[in-house]
């Protein structure tokens, strides 16, 4: 009976519908019917409150592809022929990427990437051959290493660190490289950690010059090279572009959204690409490894730390420019007569200390929040029994225990004062000379921040509670 009335309602709603008498009905019953979560994505991937860290700066909002580098400058590429899947475009050297401070730069002569290097031509072996590369480095999986192996260059040794397993390789691609719902292999899987772990151990120890690759030169190679210029102490902007520089040179592209992705969900994890570095549950490369890194291929740049410049050739100038030459035109042109008081304002650049120039709301409140709170940890418990707890409203609160970088403020009433977080651990901070209670806790997907004990309020007869 109950299927006899469901399907004669059916009948007369297409009716209703057809005749247009309907519409309200339909729509009415459409407002009320649930909407299900697609399988495999996680409901805090769209949270408006997380910004990417990288390397303790917030990351831009949107980024576009750089425009490619004149010659000799860093990320242009090593010229070899035109393979005909375009392999041989994706060559190029890390050398003049200048640290934060502009005092050193990376060695020439000592770090390539790569696609693989299949379609060499006797010539590109010439050309591959005077670089004097000691150790390549196959991020590739074994079974593609096997398939398509690379062309032997002078006496360079060949050492695998795939960065996938085989399951893994047959499945990634696009974004699925980097989102951990997908399983994150290129940031979390087995594979992954010990493949980058090695990576980055093999560049220590290589005897000479290395060249590293994997399939197009992209996505495993290109995440070698974002962990690779974070510990040598690059700048976000010249990591990112890297990153993207990759688009200039192969049809097979990579997003900025892609990176964000990556960035994000190790922030969510590890706190800190650098923890994710350093943590034995990440890729295991001590503090003291590090230093050892940036010992063997940083050298002294040459340049003044004040002004930093991405093109170490020309000599600074009082004004950096990126016109070297046509420079002193402008300058006589704007202001001939009170020439000595071009350097009195302060207007330009001594006041803000800018990270980056295309992105001054994003990075004001960390500066002001580091340089004028001095936070000392007096003591960490980690807590036995986790309670629930909501956080209040617009609280601050942050990825570290050392309030260096502010996450921003918990979010409108009615979205954060609802979700259930867990108490993980408290400390006691000295801020200022004051004491205050800080506790850790922890989001129903996994996200940890800091946030004053004040500012939590706990949830009463939770005992048997499951986030």
């Amino acid at each position: 009976m109950t299927h006899r009335l469901q399907r004669t309602f059916s009948i007369s709603m297409l009716t209703l519908t057809l005749m247009g008498l309907g519409t309200p009905v339909v729509t009415s019953l459409a407002a009320t019917t649930p909407t299900t979560q697609v399988p495999g994505k996680t409901p805090d991937k769209a949270d408006p409150d997380r910004v990417p860290m990288l390397n303790g700066e917030q990351m831009p909002e949107t980024v576009t592809t750089p425009k490619v580098p004149a010659a000799g400058e860093p990320g242009n590429r090593i010229t070899l022929s035109t393979s005909s899947d375009g392999y041989n475009a994706n060559t190029r050297s890390l050398a003049g990427y200048l640290t934060r401070d502009t005092t050193k730069k990376i060695k020439p002569g000592t770090l390539f990437r790569s696609a693989r290097l299949t379609d060499l031509t006797p010539t590109d072996n010439k050309v591959l051959n005077a670089l004097n590369i000691s150790l390549i480095i196959d991020l590739r999986t074994d079974k593609k290493r096997q398939k398509h192996p690379d062309i032997y260059v002078g006496k360079a040794k060949s050492k695998n660190d795939s960065i996938y397993s085989r399951s893994e390789d047959k499945v990634f691609s696009g974004v699925q490289h980097y989102n951990r719902a997908n399983g994150g292999s290129i940031a979390f899987s087995r594979t992954a950690l010990s493949g980058y772990h090695d990576f980055l151990t093999d560049l220590l120890n290589a005897p000479g010059p290395v060249l590293y690759h994997c399939k197009h030169g992209n996505d495993r190679t290109g995440i070698a090279t974002v962990l690779l210029m974070s510990i040598l102490g690059m700048r976000n902007q010249d990591i990112i572009n890297d990153y993207l520089m990759s688009n200039n040179y192969v049809d097979k592209k990579v997003e900025y959204s892609w990176l964000k992705t990556y960035i994000g969900q190790i922030d969510e994890k590890f706190g800190s690409l650098n923890d994710y570095i350093t943590s034995p549950k990440g890729l295991n490369f001590s503090a003291d490894q590090q230093a050892a890194l940036r010992a063997k291929y940083l050298v002294p740049s040459g340049l003044p730390v004040p002004h930093p410049s991405e093109k170490p050739t020309p000599v600074p100038t009082p004004h950096p420019s990126e016109k070297p030459t046509p420079a002193p035109a402008p300058k006589p042109v704007e202001k001939p007569t009170p020439a000595p008081t071009v350097s009195t304002p302060a207007k330009p650049v001594t006041s803000p200390t800018p990270i980056h120039t295309g992105q001054p709301d994003l990075v004001v409140t960390k500066p002001h929040q580091a340089g004028k709170t001095k936070v000392k940890v007096l003591s960490v418990k980690k807590l036995k029994h986790a309670k629930a707890v909501h956080l209040k409203a617009h609280r601050a609160y942050f990825f570290d225990l050392h309030l260096k970088h502010k996450v921003g403020k918990s979010g409108k009433t009615g979205r954060h004062p609802r979700a259930k977080w867990q108490l993980i651990k408290q400390a006691k901070l000295r801020l200022n000379g004051k004491t205050k209670t800080y506790v850790e806790v922890q989001s129903p997907h996994g996200k940890k921040r800091w946030i004053q004990l004040k500012d939590v309020s706990l949830i009463k007869n939770t005992t048997n509670h499951s986030h």
